[in-house]
């Protein structure tokens, strides 16, 4: 059986070199070499190390034109000068691409183009967490609130000192090249800030959020007047035809009781409750945005088809001394000492329903926009007119009409209008729950924290933080989540005002922290800990999730362990691309012997993809670029059959360089739908205009059209 696998894997290989491109090269960076900063850029400390190149070169015997290139993952080959025998690009235009430590430059990977390898350092040790135990924790040797943290790096050099939040690590015992420290376990604003020295002098800080922590500024929103505007239709719906009983509206907050002194006709007291408010059809004429949180609103209340008149206005009148003999002097109708206590009593009559009718209702001024505990709440400003017209009522009404009885109405009307508002502002809001098989769990919670608006935009940011519900028992802790410490940056129409921006009125800047404490929690959960069961080829999620009752002898399993989250990092400059990486990742093969399965390779592997992020209609693209990175840390043969590790090596790397490409080279599209429910007053068409990071953070622009039905 062995021979038969060696044959079949020499007769791949005599098919790789038959599809080779005969002179192909690379002949700068050149391979295997180590280089201490970029061309013209020197470390702070001469060791007389080269710098990198000015540019990267390929040679080759005829120019096909633009070439699938990558360097470290990343798409570069677009950027290239192809020239008869030569192909150029200079290495400044990338250099968010390299990395600390090795670098991995691969050419036309399809075709089994060449590929090098190099070394590079120009700042400080980027590091990753490889154990994790806080207090409370079965065999963890630390105090109270504390937590012991193992870390490594992949720096090209060697790191002189590290220290996490003030506390200097040592270089660990027990493991090779890694650090360890105890230190506080809520450290100051939820950050772990762990800064590392190498012998050139470059040092860096790594930061890592701690679990569940809130994120500022999780993401911010510039929401276009003419995104809003189209929605008007459902402001309409939402109060057109609105029948409010004295139930509704006390349980809105809303004050429905008033005494109205009439002064000298005879009446000393009138006391007014409203029982029932019905509104017609609502029509917005304006909802625009002006300068200082203000919404200019021009809305008219009128008589629906039914008949309903644009306002009904259901009172219920009681009153003393009315017309009964029973005479006041203006001065003594207002003494609240003439009051009686309840209605009915002390000479009151029996309560009296009658209706006011209100053809037509006007509502015009402006509208404060703000946020109370983290939920919108308008103020209707003084400038704000209820203009009634068409006026008419049975009862009382007439009465109360005439002598200023409606100030209760026209308060109650203003926090009708306002509840309105505040409800529909308050559904711009990001959350979600995500849930394994297992029934494990973790929400993202948001809460607006700051609003605002100018002439054409509502502005907003939010906060929020991801929260496990249900962590996985069998999950070894992290640390926390990567952080990424810069601002969100500008909008995208800010920074590229030519741009096809010009018709968005939606723009998002996303945090990329929120992203990554997803993955964190994600890998808590265990839906990062994978099992492929080959027989069947089916695939199990969760830690240990195939036992040794399932399969029978012969069968093999694959088990990929991550030590940790994945990370995404979303390089710094104006750019589509971002890097997705998993470190110290375990992949066992498994032998189902007898009734248990038993290891026969280990492999321990740091995995690094190029993400390409694009915008096209409707659709967000993300693409895993077709040259991911593996770098082996550490081969094992647990097999009695006498392999080496080199062979063992080889074979992980030939399949993961020939199938890997094939199996990822596919896109992760997101289709953002129009919008078209039936129960809609309206349909939207939506577009994507623009895709980009920046800062180390996301950002898109999209463009909404509504339309009313």
């Amino acid at each position: 059986m062995i021979q038969v696998r060696f044959t079949i894997l020499v007769s791949v290989l005599v098919l790789m070199a038959g599809c080779m491109e005969q002179g192909l090269t690379i002949k700068t960076p050149e391979n295997g070499k180590q280089y201490a900063g970029l061309h013209n850029e020197p470390p702070p400390i001469d060791n007389g190390l080269s710098q990198l190149p000015a540019q990267i070169e390929i040679r080759y015997s005829k120019n096909q034109g633009p070439r699938k290139i990558y360097l470290n993952g990343q798409s570069v080959g677009d950027q290239f000068s192809y020239e008869p025998t030569r192909a150029w690009m200079n290495l400044h235009e990338v250099r968010d691409f390299l990395v600390q430590g090795s670098n991995k430059l691969h050419v036309d990977p399809l075709k089994f183009g060449p590929s090098i390898r190099f070394k590079f350092d120009n700042k400080g040790p980027e590091v990753f967490t490889t154990f994790t135990c806080f207090s409370g924790d079965d065999s963890c040797p630390v105090s109270s609130n504390e937590v012991k943290i193992r870390m490594g790096s992949d720096e090209a050099n060697e790191i002189t000192s590290l220290v996490i939040n003030g506390t200097p690590a040592s270089r660990s015992a027990d493991h090779d090249n890694e650090w360890e420290v105890t230190t506080p376990a809520t450290p100051t604003n939820n950050l772990f800030a762990i800064v590392a020295e190498d012998n050139f002098g470059y040092r860096e800080t790594t930061h890592f959020l701690k679990d569940g922590a809130r994120i500022d500024e999780i993401f911010r929103a510039k929401v276009g007047e003419s995104a809003i505007r189209g929605l008007t239709p459902i402001l309409d719906t939402q109060i057109s035809n609105t029948d409010l009983d004295e139930s509704a509206l006390n349980a809105a907050g809303l004050d429905t009781e008033r005494w109205l002194d009439a002064g000298n006709l005879l009446v000393a007291i009138l006391w007014v409750r409203i029982k029932e408010i019905k509104i017609g059809d609502a029509v917005i004429n304006d909802f625009s945005f002006k300068d200082g949180n203000l919404i200019a609103l021009d809305m008219d209340m009128v008589r629906a088809d039914d008949g309903t008149v644009g306002v009904d206005v259901i009172v219920e009148t009681t009153s003393s001394c009315l017309v009964t003999g029973c005479f006041c002097w203006p001065w003594q109708c207002g003494d609240p000492a003439r009051r009686p206590q309840q209605p009915g009593g002390h000479g009151m009559t029996s309560p009296v329903r009658s209706h006011l009718y209100i053809g037509t209702m006007n509502i015009d001024g402006d509208v404060r926009v703000n946020l109370n505990h983290g939920a919108f709440d308008v103020d209707l400003l003084s400038n704000l007119q209820l203009n009634m017209n068409d006026v008419s009522g049975d009862g009382f009404a007439p009465i109360i009409n005439l002598f200023s009885g409606l100030g209760i109405f026209k308060s109650i009307m203003r926090g009708i209008i306002g509840t309105t508002i505040d409800n529909n502002l308050n559904t711009i809001r990001l959350g979600f729950n995500i849930t394994n098989d297992e029934g494990q769990n973790f929400d993202l919670v948001t809460r607006a924290e700051t609003v605002s608006t100018d002439a054409d935009n509502l502005y907003m940011t939010y906060s929020g933080q991801m929260e496990i519900r249900d962590r996985d028992p069998l999950v070894p802790r992290t640390l926390g989540s990567r952080y990424e410490p810069n601002a969100l940056g500008n909008y995208l129409s800010i920074d590229h005002p030519n741009s096809n921006n010009h018709d968005s009125n939606l723009e998002v800047n996303l945090n990329s922290n929120i992203i990554n404490q997803g993955f964190n929690n994600l890998y808590n959960i265990g839906m990062t800990h994978i099992t492929v069961t080959l027989a069947d080829q089916e695939v199990h999620f969760g830690p240990h999730a195939v036992g040794h009752d399932i399969g029978k002898e012969g069968d093999r399993k694959m088990e990929l362990v991550p030590t940790g989250p994945g990370t995404m990092k979303f390089l710094k400059g104006d750019t589509n691309q971002a890097t997705l990486t998993y470190q110290n990742a375990s992949l066992t093969i498994y032998r189902k012997s007898d009734t248990t399965w038993e290891e026969e390779f280990i492999a321990n592997a740091d995995i690094s993809a190029g993400v390409l992020m694009e915008a096209r209609g409707n659709v967000f693209d993300m693409t895993i670029n077709g040259a991911p990175d593996l770098k082996l840390n550490q081969v094992v043969n647990r097999s009695p059959l006498p392999i080496s590790d080199a062979f063992i090596e080889n074979v992980v790397n030939l399949a993961f360089e020939v199938l890997y490409p094939l199996l990822s080279d596919t896109h992760l599209s997101i289709d953002i739908p129009n919008v078209d429910n039936p129960d809609y007053p309206f349909t939207a068409e939506v577009t994507t205009d623009d895709f980009n990071s920046r800062n180390g953070h996301l950002r898109f622009s999209m463009g909404i059209e509504p339309t009313p039905r």
